[in-house]
C-alpha cells in the first residue's frame, strides 16, 4: 500500500465517519420528535380518557343526588303528614296533630290567665 492510497482510504474513512455523524445526528433529532410525539399522544389519550370518565362519574353522582333529595323530600312529606296528623293510624287512634295540641295548649293558657 502507497502513501498515496493510505491518503485516500483515509479520506474515504473520514468521509464516512462524518456521513455516520451526520446520520447519527439525524436519528438523534427522529428520536427525539418521536418521543415528544408520543408524550403528545399519551397526554391527549389521557386527557381523552379522564374527561370521557369525569363525565361518567358527574352523570352518576348527578343520578345519585337525585335519588337522594326525592328520598329526603318523601322523608320530609311523611314527616310534614305525622305532624299534622294526616295519617290513616293517627285518624283512626283519633290522636290529635301537632298544631291542635299547641292550639290546646294556647286555649288552656289563655283560661288560666283569665
Amino acid at each position: 500500500m502507497t502513501f498515496k492510497s493510505a491518503q485516500e482510504a483515509h479520506d474515504a474513512l473520514d468521509e464516512k465517519i462524518r456521513e455516520a455523524r451526520g446520520a447519527l445526528k439525524d436519528l438523534q433529532r427522529e428520536v427525539r420528535v418521536a418521543r415528544e410525539q408520543t408524550r403528545r399522544e399519551v397526554m391527549d389519550q389521557i386527557h381523552r380518557e379522564l374527561t370521557r370518565q369525569l363525565g361518567l362519574l358527574s352523570e352518576a353522582t348527578k343520578q345519585q343526588m337525585d335519588v337522594s333529595v326525592a328520598k329526603v323530600i318523601r322523608e320530609f312529606e311523611k314527616l310534614g303528614k305525622i305532624l299534622k296528623g294526616e295519617t290513616s293510624g293517627q285518624r283512626r287512634a283519633g290522636k290529635s296533630s301537632i298544631p291542635e295540641l299547641i292550639e290546646e295548649m294556647s286555649d288552656d293558657a289563655a283560661d288560666d290567665r283569665d
